[in-house]
Parts: C-alpha cells; structure tokens; sequence
C-alpha cells in the first residue's frame, strides 16, 4: 500500500470520527448502521448488531433485535437491555429525547420505557406508528386514521409507512413522495424516485427513508431537504 494511500485512509477515519453524530438507521438485511456527518456529506458506519427496527432521537436510540429491546445513548453505549418478544417494533421518544414508549407488534403490547411495564391500550387496527404520550397512526382498511388521546382523526390521501414526531409533527407516505405535516396542519411534500417502504426516526429532527435501491435522509427544518444516503463506507 503506498504512503499516500494509507495517508488518506488514516484522514479519512479519523474524519469520520470527529464528524457529528447523526444518528442511526438499518439497512435492507437489517444491518445497523450508524450515521454521521453534516447534511449532505454523510459517512455510513456498519455496526455488528442485525435488529428488526431502530430509531434515534439524537439524544438515544432504541433498537429491537430477534430477542432482546436495547437502548443506548447518542455515542452507542448502552443503557438499558429487556427481553422483548419476537418481530417487530414501533418506537416513541418523549420532548426531551429519552426513550418513552415500544409498541411489540406480535404481542400487540405497549410499553413504557425504559422500565417495560406494559401499558393498558389497545388499538383498533394495525399500529403504524405510535408518538409521545399518547398518539399513535393505525391502519383500518387501507385508510390511515391518527389517534390522539379519545379523538380519531382519517389522515385522507396518506399511507404507511409514517411516523410521528415528538414535537407532534406527521410524516407518512402518498405515492412517490413523504408528506410532512406541521402542527398548523400545513404540508410540505418531497418527491422520491420511488415509493417509501421503510421510514424511521434517524436522529434529531432526522427521518430515514427506504424507497426503491436507495436510502434517503430527510432534514425536518423550516424547509424540508431530502438528501442520498451513501452506501455504507466499511
């Protein structure tokens, strides 16, 4: 290996080391995959853990494996580890950023984190997303319905996958493209080449986004940006 060679590879690492920290996503075979960065120059680092559903608020991240649910803080050390049944998970941070809420698909059980006791809820239809502190967006015949508190509201013209945000915002799915809902009810809508099927909170004000052969980070600013993730760099 030449001098110059082995000379970038060393900036390169020691670059994305001091890159900030964005948060986590997964990829298609379910791989972990931590992302850092600044907006449009993304560095992908593959983790050795395989999980079923991740998320991040920046400040933590939640992770379902086959087994087990894992929360760590935004450096990737871990906090907390349950027994979790097996199969999916949707996931929930409180305002401050902490792990509040897991909602265990197979068992149609939600619980409070980072305790795990079991919550009494349970929803009519398929659970889509749920939202700090009592929200969550179900499925009931191909139609999205948001659930707050006792009010059931259709989210007409929008479709899975979606996620709810902490601070109360909507991003769910119509067609090609991901519809951000702000909490004036105003939408803001990006087009994708393809239409999503995975979307998960990546980091603080950070949405993942699958669609087609390519991954998407979707800023949530004042004016939404879509950016390419890049495949992973390991």
């Amino acid at each position: 290996m030449s001098r110059l060679l082995l000379l970038t590879l060393l900036v390169s690492a020691v670059s994305a080391q001091q890159a900030p920290r964005i948060g986590v996503v997964r990829d298609d075979s379910g791989r972990l995959q931590r992302v850092v960065g600044l907006a449009g120059s993304f560095v992908v680092q593959n983790d050795d853990l395989h999980v079923l559903a991740a998320a991040s608020s920046g400040r933590e991240a939640i992770l379902k494996t086959a087994e087990e649910l894992i929360i760590t803080d935004g450096d990737g050390r871990r906090l907390t580890a349950l027994s979790a049944p097996p199969g999916p998970a949707n996931f929930a941070f409180a305002k401050d950023g902490s792990a509040a809420l897991v909602w265990f698909a197979s068992t149609r059980e939600l619980c409070r984190l980072p305790s795990g006791r079991p919550l009494p809820w349970q929803p009519s239809g398929e659970v889509v997303a749920i939202g700090w502190p009592n929200r969550a967006i179900v499925r009931r015949e191909d139609r999205l319905w948001l659930l707050d508190g006792a009010i059931e509201v259709p989210l007409q013209g929008l479709e899975a996958p979606a996620a709810l945000l902490a601070d109360g915002r909507i991003v769910a799915s119509r067609g090609a493209s991901v519809v951000v809902i702000g909490l004036d009810g105003g939408e803001r809508e990006i087009f994708l080449e393809a239409n999503p099927s995975r979307l998960e909170v990546m980091g603080e004000q950070w949405i993942a986004i699958a669609a087609g052969d390519h991954s998407y980070a979707l800023r949530l600013s004042s004016e939404p940006t879509v950016y390419l993730l890049p495949r992973s760099a390991q």
